[in-house]
């Protein structure tokens, strides 16, 4: 039944709101700024963050739509859209 694996997905989400960064990673993401392999920025749910690529030979251009990859400190790496 289909009722199955909707139940196993709401037992693994935290019960929680997770607050952290690490709850952006999966998110979608705006180039303000040329993100390449040491800078650039995307605006992550409505905040301006400071962004990377994951691949540092890859650069996105300002209106790209990223992926965010992973959190480290207050940068958000990033990579190609889902």
């Amino acid at each position: 039944s289909n009722a199955r694996p909707a139940i196993r997905k709401r037992l693994l989400k935290p019960k929680v709101l997770d607050s952290s960064p690490r709850a952006l990673v999966g998110h979608r993401a705006e180039v303000l700024e040329d993100v390449g392999a040491t800078s650039g920025q995307v605006r992550l749910d409505g905040s301006i963050w400071s962004a990377r690529s994951m691949d540092p030979t890859h650069t996105f251009a300002e209106g790209e739509i990223v992926s965010v990859i992973d959190i480290q400190g207050t940068t958000a790496i990033v990579w190609k859209e889902a």
